[in-house]
């Protein structure tokens, strides 16, 4: 690791600040599926009750700042990053409310355009969303959809797209099934499509059909099935996508095209299996198939597994990935940035330690993605990043 990078990481530090928790995570899409509890702090003195509005509010707040160091044959870019990430829902009733899921971000970096992370931009609207529901029956979301939905980042990480989101089905103790429907505008940012006047409307159709099942106390299984369409896609996605690895006709922000065009499938599996008291491992394979492109341009797949020791002061999270991504798979735009977009054969290896006492957390990874083809706007790519996050519930 280049000294650059350690003095970069030795400025990244991380406050996590949670006011409340979300409603029951059982079946939670997470990559490491894990829920984790604080400790209640306690008062002397009698608490004064809420207002109604307060009751109806629950809110996380997250602060944190990270370094980042990138490398792409003679290129290199290093990044810290300071955000916040509010998340709220205010429960107009027991059937309606709003989401939010904001990031709020300020950088110092030293970078180049083809380096720069969407999720750094100064916001990142994830989810605002007005909701009805009816238990686990039937749910409508009208506004900017989350995209964590599909539970596959190689497809779109960390994103919402204004829109409409329908999803019905039922959930038991062992059981959860729930087929969804979405109709949503792709953007190229969180509020604007950027398109050209004489483009049309861009949109992203999906149908899908997520499911989780739970036969014994030490196993959790999960799938979430997805047909998707993505169709006008704008110009300048395209254009920063040929920078990522797709194929793309033109070299102008404001007349690329994509070659091929983006319908398929997309398959995330995934296990949860509790050995003993103090072991648990984490599986999850994703699977992307684009109809449109050619056989040796259209897949991704990915394997990834986390073994977590969980003891009484502190936890010990290893994990590691395996993926490649052929060119024309996925618009290389939306997906995470981590995988250094498509043309990509690479590994992820991370380390997380957890000290509960102390409230600390030290996370580090690195990742190698090399080129499936030798393309002129690509070369290998390596990413490292450090995170030091503290964390307390404060009620």
């Amino acid at each position: 690791m280049s000294l650059v990078f350690q003095n970069w990481c030795a400025l990244a530090l991380t406050g996590v600040l949670s006011v409340t928790c979300f409603a029951d995570m059982a079946f939670a899409s997470d990559r490491d599926w894990i829920s984790e509890t604080g400790t209640q702090s306690t008062l002397n003195t009698p608490e004064e009750p809420k207002s109604d509005f307060f009751k109806r509010l629950k809110l996380q707040t997250d602060f944190s700042s990270v370094g980042f160091n990138y490398d792409e044959g003679q290129d290199e870019s290093q990044v810290v990053l300071f955000s916040m990430r509010p998340r709220a829902r205010l429960e107009f009733s027991d059937s309606a409310g709003f989401l939010l899921d904001a990031g709020l971000n300020l950088s110092s970096s030293r970078d180049q355009t083809r380096f720069q992370n969407p999720d750094q931009q100064l916001l990142n609207l994830r989810e605002a969303a007005g909701y009805v529901q009816a238990g686990e029956a039937f749910k409508l979301k009208l506004g900017a959809i989350s995209q964590d939905h599909f539970d596959n980042d190689m497809l779109i990480a960390r994103r919402g797209f204004p829109g409409l989101y329908v999803s019905t089905g039922f959930k038991s103790k062992r059981l959860m099934i729930r087929p969804k429907f979405q109709y949503a505008i792709p953007t190229s940012s969180s509020f604007e499509a950027d398109r050209n006047e004489e483009e049309k409307v861009p949109g992203l159709r999906t149908y899908g059909l997520e499911a989780a099942v739970k036969p014994v106390k030490w196993l959790l299984m999960t799938a979430n099935l997805n047909q998707f369409t993505f169709f006008n896609l704008p110009s300048i996605v395209a254009f920063r996508s040929n920078r990522l690895g797709n194929s793309v006709i033109g070299t102008d922000p404001s007349e690329s095209l994509f070659r091929y065009q983006f319908e398929g499938t997309s398959y995330t599996g995934g296990m949860t299996l509790r050995y003993h008291k103090h072991v648990t491992q984490n599986l999850k394979a994703m699977v992307i198939e684009n109809l449109e492109a050619p056989g040796d341009r259209r897949r991704s797949q990915s394997a990834y597994t986390s073994l977590t020791f969980d003891f009484r002061n502190f936890s010990i999270t290893p994990k590691y990935e395996r993926f490649f991504a052929e060119s024309d798979s996925v618009p290389a735009f939306y997906s995470a940035f981590e995988y250094g977009g498509a043309n990509r054969d690479g590994e992820m290896v991370g380390l997380d330690l957890h000290f509960k006492k102390l409230g600390v957390k030290v996370k580090a990874q690195y990742v190698q993605a090399r080129e499936i083809e030798d393309l002129p706007l690509q070369n290998d790519v390596n990413i490292y990043s450090m995170h030091l996050e503290f964390s307390d519930d404060i009620l």
